[in-house]
């Protein structure tokens, strides 16, 4: 992802990455994230606006049930979850010699 306005040129060839093989885990399972997230909207009290945002742009045939799923997953990972498109931020960590 190139982060600076100006257009970047990498030669062919190089090595962008490092890539390893994953394993796919296709044993089916339905895992019930309702009560392990629970304590977390219990102890928060109040759901953030932008996860209520987020939930209620979510399509309309999701039942209500199931929103209120959604929402407590959300909000156990409020922590990693861009609240605007102002929060994003640069890094200059990584350097692409052309």
């Amino acid at each position: 992802m190139n982060v600076k306005q100006q257009p970047v040129s990498i030669k062919s060839g190089t090595a962008l990455a490092d890539l390893q093989p994953a394993i796919v885990d296709e044993t089916p399972s339905v895992r019930n994230i309702s009560s392990d997230v629970e304590a977390t909207r219990r102890s928060n009290h109040e759901v953030p606006e932008f996860i209520t945002d987020l939930v209620n742009g979510s399509h309309s045939s999701l039942s209500e049930s199931f929103r209120r799923t959604l929402t407590d997953f959300l909000c156990s990972y409020e922590d990693v979850i861009s609240k605007s498109e102002n929060d994003l931020g640069l890094t200059d960590f990584i350097q692409i010699d052309t």
